[in-house]
């Protein structure tokens, strides 16, 4: 999602035009940007670009090669608004490392990933083991699969007479260990044909 929103900020780079530097003191300068207007619509949560123009005034500290944006960007998103992108360009400057932030890294520990929880758990059940194994077969097949239309139709009645095939041998398994119960056994809540013995 972040990475989606810095390539937004990079394409609307070329909106930019810088027009005025003041050099305040020894060590600060200060830049006007001319930006284009986007418009956001509400229901569609696409953006327009409008024929509007405003000014940014951008504050650069040339010793610590920090800055500061006046459309605030970074202070809420956490991500660099195109105008300091912009500049870093501008001056040939390295993007210090303060405005990357580590939670956005691809190579970050993420905390969550050492909570044991079901999935992660090497002491899986039987059944939770052998059904990740058939996901892991039947994913590429349909993968493959949903590229052509006769493909897809294919396996689509290729699994449909598999479900039939399983549910059969299901019934049968089922059947057969029923079959098998012991009347001294009480099997409650099982279908009536079998006996419940009591005393």
């Amino acid at each position: 999602m972040k990475f989606k929103e810095i390539q937004r900020e990079c394409s609307r780079i070329m909106f930019l035009q810088c027009f005025q530097n003041v050099v305040t003191s020894d060590n600060v300068t200060e830049y006007i940007f001319e930006d284009r207007v986007w418009w956001r619509n509400k229901e569609t949560k696409k953006e327009f670009l409008m024929q509007y123009k405003r000014n940014y005034r951008f504050r650069f500290e040339r010793k610590s090669k920090l800055a500061e944006c006046e459309c605030s960007l970074f202070n809420h998103s956490d991500i660099m608004c195109r105008h300091m992108i912009k500049l870093y360009d501008m001056l040939g400057e390295e993007v210090p490392g303060r405005y990357i932030l580590r939670r956005w890294r691809k190579n970050v520990s993420r905390k969550h990933t050492h909570v044991k929880v079901a999935y992660h758990d090497p002491s899986k059940t039987v059944h939770v083991v052998s059904y990740e194994k058939m996901q892991l077969t039947i994913k590429p097949i349909c993968s493959k699969a949903s590229v052509f239309k006769d493909t897809k139709q294919l396996v689509l009645e290729f699994l449909e007479l598999l479900y039939i095939r399983v549910d059969e041998k299901r019934v049968m398994i089922e059947t057969k260990i029923l079959n098998q119960t012991p009347s001294s056994v009480c099997t409650s809540g099982k279908p009536s044909f079998v006996t419940c013995n009591i005393g």
